[in-house]
């Protein structure tokens, strides 16, 4: 490929971009047809120039692929023949294997090597091309059995699972069953044969052998300690829905759950416990705080707690969770409330606001419409350590569009906490409400404190799934009442604004509002507003954001916020709330219902709140970090007697544990055991734990008609940036920052170019900041290869 310069020029700069990676000559040769762009910059004058041209094939250049055998069931020792298939090209063909082969077939053991490649060359124009055959071959067969019964727990069962082969797999037993699991196995020995789609097979086997004599128990009694004695009083009762923590010696975690009476139990090796309770918040303090227990085998210990209040104060908590939501259905939302405080909470109520595009058609409690989508549930009094729960049936318009999000948010009354108030906190308190125009989306940041903001409001807006830059705004400080305005286009896409709440404010919250479907138009995107926590922190507000569906899997699992982009990442410290939904598809009625989750490592057991369901339940730990929710007498009608009443679903929320590796996969899985059925297992979920990594738009312009170009970008050494739209004689500048915002560049300029180079600033991302000095003109985004 020939380039021409004019004027001709000695000290030019060349870059290349396109279908391949070309050196930084005029003259390159092009082996792979495409599009190609260069970029020429004469370091002596500034002058740039740039052109794009398409290669095409003309045929004469061959296109090589390499074809496999069938691979056998010991793919890294049986052996496998490849042969240079060719297309195109020119006459015959020589061919060189990166084995050292010059045949068109080869035979090879594929674990000899990591990758085999071929080079074919024409014996008429000496063109080449070359394929590569990677060895990442299946790996063999593999058969296994697992069986927790022999640590002391409560059994789920044997399960038997295939690694390597080819999917799907049959299951053989050596005890009849044509399945991967074995309920509850006797005493024996179990051999499985696994066979995959092409007929290898593999086996196992597993000896059970429960022997009681090797584990013991821990119980006890958790009783409401109201006079504050560390004792068992008359007339005291017990302590329900309280997490009770075993730790060995080794450090092993294991947790129990209080029942209704305040009783718990854990079955357990033989050796020596530390055992505490986890008090609901900081109202209450455990007496003891913690103690040691030693269990004997085949024994029972027994360790009773009291809690007694430290303040007297109510503490009113919410979970709200739904059916799957489907256009021109309707649909059921469950209530669930407690107050885990140590005063009874007088006229309570609960504020549901709906989603416009849902009505409420029913109830199990009477309700108040108070206009604009707004109901209000009168509970009376809330005694302490009271729960309650009741549902309301919403109807989803035929309107709404397929996969839309609709949120539902729920406020308990009264909120806040009695803990004190930091000293340095200024009595502001920032909330966020959004108003949709006919060409514009207008969000509103008001302070409804009591102080003004001890410093300039702070805010972060996301387009979609991409943060636009933002200029610092003026020095905004917002006295009470005080509103804000931030507008941007009513486009179509889902605008998210997140802003920081004044230092030292009680509780948690972290304002933020998404808005899906302000458009101008028809269209609107669709999926982004649960890729995000909601602004629920506070344990009397929840916020449930869901998609309504068309077709969908009845037993199924999925946690929000759902995490950002295809790779779901949260931040570290994002609590999980995850919903479990199931359908008896059976042929009779379910009598018993029992969802069983075995979390990820990485989720705090010690943390976990059982939410709402559609049908009451028992929650209770089995193992060290498994968990699980039955539902006795459900009596569940199959789905031949209507979808509505075969369904039902149950929540939690998590939180993780502290110091999570960047990168670090959570992924959860739920079986669901009807009656003495094999299980049903659910998709599994993930959660990807992340920091920055909300792409940033590449250009923000704060003046209009202000454009950045940067030629090229990614840039390897040296890049021209051209501001147009700049008044004449202007001077301005440019800052290149890295991404802990240090400045490593600063050129004071006029006109309205800048050459760049490079010198030693390492690959990676970098922000540029263009201004006047004065005034912030524009922000944009830097790529160093």
């Amino acid at each position: 490929m020939n380039t021409t310069v004019d004027p001709a020029s000695n000290d030019l700069s060349i870059s290349w971009s396109g279908a391949a990676q070309l050196p930084g000559v005029l003259n390159p040769v092009v082996t792979t047809p495409g599009f190609y762009s260069v970029f020429l910059l004469d370091s002596v004058t500034g002058c740039w120039g740039s052109d794009t041209v398409e290669v095409e094939q003309d045929g004469s250049i061959p296109v090589v692929s390499i074809v496999a055998s069938d691979i056998g069931c010991d793919p890294l020792n049986d052996p496998v023949t490849l042969s240079a298939d060719v297309t195109g090209g020119i006459g015959n063909f020589l061919y060189s294997w990166s084995t050292g082969e010059t045949t068109q077939s080869i035979t090879l053991i594929p674990g000899d090597f990591s990758a085999i490649c071929v080079t074919v060359t024409s014996t008429v124009n000496s063109c080449t091309a070359e394929a590569c055959w990677s060895t990442d071959v299946p790996g063999p067969l593999e058969a296994n059995i697992t069986y927790n019964n022999t640590s002391c727990f409560d059994s789920v069962g044997m399960f038997a699972y295939a690694q390597g082969g080819v999917f799907p797999y049959t299951y053989t037993w050596n005890t009849g069953e044509s399945q991967p699991y074995i309920p509850f196995p006797v005493d024996g020995i179990y051999i499985v044969t696994v066979v995959d789609s092409r007929g290898c097979s593999a086996t196992a086997n597993y000896v059970v052998e429960n022997s009681p004599d090797e584990c013991g128990d821990i119980e006890g009694n958790v009783y409401q300690d109201w006079n504050g004695n560390c004792s068992a009083d008359a007339g005291e009762e017990g302590f329900p829905g309280l997490i009770v923590r075993v730790e060995d010696a080794s450090g092993n975690e294991y947790f129990a759950y209080t029942d209704v009476d305040g009783y718990y139990s854990m079955h357990v090796a033989a050796g020596d416990y530390t055992v505490s309770v986890i008090a609901p918040n900081n109202l209450w303090e455990s007496c003891p705080l913690s103690a040691a227990v030693s269990v004997a085998p085949d024994d029972i210990a027994v360790q009773d707690f009291h809690i007694k209040p430290l303040a007297l104060c109510p503490a009113m908590t919410i979970d709200i969770t739904s059916t799957t939501l489907r256009r021109c259905f309707h649909g059921t939302y469950s209530v669930q409330y407690c107050n885990e405080g140590t005063q009874e909470a007088a006229d309570s109520h609960v504020e549901i606001l709906l989603d416009p595009f849902l009505s409420i058609t029913d109830s199990s409690i009477p309700y108040t419409d108070l206009g604009n989508n707004l109901y209000s549930f009168d509970l009376g009094t809330v005694q302490a350590n009271e729960c309650g729960n009741f549902w309301f049936k919403v109807y989803v318009s035929c309107d709404a569009a397929l996969g839309q999000t609709h949120c539902v948010e729920g406020v308990i009354y009264p909120t806040g906490s009695c803990e004190p108030v930091d000293p340095l906190w200024s009595g502001a308190s920032l909330q966020i409400e959004a108003n949709c125009g006919s060409d514009t989306l207008d969000f509103i940041v008001r302070n409804t404190g009591t102080g003004s903001m001890s410093g300039p409001l702070e805010y972060v807006i996301i387009e979609d799934a991409v943060m636009l830059m933002q200029a610092p705004p003026p020095a905004i400080i917002l006295a009470p009442d005080d509103i804000h305005h931030i507008k941007v286009p009513a486009n179509g896409s889902t605008w998210r604004l997140e802003v920081e709440q004044e230092l030292y404010h009680p509780g948690n919250s972290q304002p933020s509002l998404a808005v899906e479907g302000c458009t101008t138009g028809a269209q609107f995107s669709l999926g982004y507003v649960s890729q995000f926590p909601a602004d629920d922190n506070n344990p009397w507000v929840d916020i449930d954001c869901r998609e309504n569906v068309g077709s969908y899997d009845p037993n199924a699992k999925d946690g929000l916020p759902k995490g950002y982009d295809a790779g779901r990442y949260i931040e570290p410290g994002t609590d999980i709330e995850y919903t479990i939904h199931f359908q008896n598809t059976g042929t009779d009625t379910a009598f018993t219902v029992v969802v069983r989750d075995e979390l990820s490592s990485w989720l705090d057991a010690a943390t976990i709140v059982p939410g709402a369901s559609s049908h009451p339940y028992k929650f209770d730990f089995y193992g060290d970090r498994n968990i699980k929710f039955v539902f006795d007498n459900i009596q569940l009608p199959d789905s031949s007697k209507g979808q509505d009443v075969s369904q039902g679903y149950v929540s939690f929320r998590i939180s993780q544990k502290a110091g999570v590796p960047l990168e670090t996969k959570i992924e959860n899985q739920a079986a669901i055991f009807f009656d003495f059925n094999e299980p049903i297992f659910t998709n599994t979920t993930l959660h990807r734990v992340g920091k920055d990594f909300v792409t940033v738009s590449a250009w923000q312009p704060f003046m209009d008609g202000l454009n950045l170009r940067i030629m090229p970008n990614p840039v390897a050494e040296t890049a021209v940036l051209e501001i147009d739209g700049l008044p004449e004689n202007t001077n301005w500048q440019v800052e290149l920052l890295d991404l802990n915002s240090r400045l490593v560049q600063r050129a004071e300029l006029s006109g309205t170019q800048w050459y760049f180079e490079r010198g030693q600033l390492p690959a990676g991302v970098y922000m540029i900041r263009i201004s006047t000095g004065q005034q912030i003109l524009g922000a944009g985004k830097l790529i160093l290869r």
